[in-house]
Parts: C-alpha cells; structure tokens; sequence
C-alpha cells in the first residue's frame, strides 16, 4: 500500500470530529508513556541516552520516508514527548515515575477506544499493524488540515477513501 492509501484507509476508521479529538489527545498519551517505559532503560555506555531517545530517532527517520513536511511537525512531537519523558523517568522507574506510565497509557488507551466507540469501528490497527503506526502520522495531518495546510494531501486522502469505499 502506498502513504496515500493507508492514510485513506486510517481516515475511514476516523471520520468523525470526535474520534479525531479522542485520538488527539489519547495517541501522544499512549507514546509518551511507551517513551517513560523506553526512557527508563539507559544505554550502558552513554548514560545520559536512554532507548526512548533510540526510539525517537528511529521513529523520525520512519515517518520521513511517508509525508516530509509531516515528518516534521512528528518529529517536533516526538522530540517534546522524549524530552518529557526523559525528564518524567531521569530517577528510573521510581513510584512517581511509574505512576505516570500507569496514568498515561491507560488514559491514552481509553480515550482511543472511547473514540472508537463514538466511530462504532474497529481500530485501524485491528486490520493492519502498520496503521497502529500511521496513526500518529494521521493526527498531526488532521491538525495541518484543520489549519488550513495540506489541502493537496487532503484532497487526495479523500479522493482515495471514496475509491476504496467503492470498491468493498
């Protein structure tokens, strides 16, 4: 599947506002958590890096090779939640620490599945696993479109949604 068509498939699953909202607020949730857990294991050698950072490296590069001026405003989500969660986790996973994980992967996963029972769909990554990481790629394009950017990769998102609607 091409950007377009994981991104049309994506947009089927969230075509309401307020699923598009829950996961707004409940997709960095459940990635800054992941980073806490990823920021709590330190590299050995460098002990001021942790895996969240290998993480956010690795996940930027990821998002680079879908949509550039994309991956840019990911790659500044991702960079704020890793500072975040570099900060949350810099004792290791102590009480306060772990709390905060808790916290936050629960709340971020309840708000999606909130959503998804707003939508009445499965989640997109129920079908395919590569949209579980699309899904964070799909927000930050919703926030461009809603600010009045990319209306070009908007327009051909839902030129290709119609098209696969067509075709089930």
């Amino acid at each position: 599947m091409t950007f377009i068509e994981h991104m049309a498939a994506y947009y089927a699953h969230h075509t309401k506002k307020a699923t598009i909202v829950t996961h707004i607020f409940g997709i960095p949730l459940v990635m800054f958590s992941i980073l806490v857990l990823l920021a709590w294991i330190r590299i050995p050698t460098a002990s001021y890096i942790n895996l969240a950072w290998v993480f956010v490296i690795i996940s930027g590069i990821f998002y680079f090779f879908f949509d550039i001026s994309l991956a840019i405003g990911m790659a500044i989500l991702l960079i704020i939640l890793g500072i975040l969660a570099t900060w949350t986790s810099h004792n290791g996973p102590d009480k306060l620490s772990v709390f905060i994980f808790v916290v936050t992967f629960v709340l971020g996963w309840i708000l999606q599945f909130v959503g998804h029972w707003i939508e009445g769909k499965r989640p997109a990554f129920s079908e395919n696993l590569t949209r579980g990481a699309i899904g964070p790629l799909f927000i930050i394009a919703d926030i461009c479109f809603a600010f009045g950017f990319r209306r070009d990769l908007q327009k051909e998102i839902l030129r290709t949604a119609g098209q696969q609607h067509h075709h089930k």
